[in-house]
Order: structure tokens, then C-alpha cells, then sequence
């Protein structure tokens, strides 16, 4: 590989940048989706599995059995299986969405070190 097959003109750095700046748009967008989708996936989970604790203390009563706090936990949450879900893959998406975007960001200040390089390589020796 000779050092023309690696160098980087003006242009190419600054396509690259606007690439970038593309994707990086773009990333913003999914990371606002992906917290948008968390927040209303929690929310839902949360109200529902008040309810479903409700609904169960209710019953329990009713039959005259009492249950341990981590009993009334545990078939909550597996009532509420499909809500929790739901939750834990809005979390990831949001965890992906934000490691992409630094990922992004990283390149991003790379191109432009690199491009700050090309500009004062072009002024050569002053």
C-alpha cells in the first residue's frame, strides 16, 4: 500500500463529514424514538403492575389467604410478563441507540482531526 492508496484529500474528508453529520441526524432521530418508546413502555408497565398487584391482594383477601410480599411480587411480574418485556427491549434500544451515537460522534472527531491535518499539510513549511 503506497501512501497515495492512504491519504485523504479535502473533498473525501469533507464527504465523509457530511456522511456523518447524515447519520448522526439520523442516530438523534432513533435515540428520541428509542426514549420515547422506553418512557411509554415504563409507564405502562409500571400502572399495570399496580393494578395486577391490586387485583391479586383482592383476591387473596377474598379467598382469605395471605400471601408473602416476594409471592404477590413474583405473579405480578408474571402476570405483567408481555409489559416487562416490552420495557427491557425499550431499554436496549435506547442502550444501542446511545452507543451508536457515540460511536458517531468518535468518528466525527476523527474526520475532523484529520481534516485539520490535511489543511495544514495543503499550507506546507511556513
Amino acid at each position: 500500500m503506497t501512501n497515495k492508496d492512504t491519504e485523504l484529500t479535502p473533498v473525501e474528508i469533507e464527504q465523509t463529514l457530511r456522511r456523518l453529520y447524515n447519520n448522526l441526524t439520523s442516530g438523534q432521530d432513533m435515540l428520541k424514538l428509542a426514549e420515547e418508546e422506553y418512557s411509554e413502555a415504563k409507564a405502562h408497565y409500571t400502572v399495570q403492575l399496580a393494578a395486577t398487584r391490586i387485583q391479586i391482594k383482592v383476591n387473596a383477601r377474598a379467598a382469605g389467604e395471605k400471601m408473602t410480599v416476594q409471592d404477590l411480587d413474583d405473579e405480578a411480574l408474571m402476570l405483567c410478563a408481555d409489559e416487562y418485556q416490552r420495557l427491557i427491549i425499550a431499554e436496549g434500544m435506547v442502550k444501542a441507540a446511545k452507543s451508536n451515537m457515540t460511536k458517531l460522534l468518535t468518528q466525527a472527531d476523527i474526520v475532523r482531526s484529520l481534516g485539520a491535518s490535511v489543511r495544514e499539510a495543503m499550507r506546507g513549511p511556513q
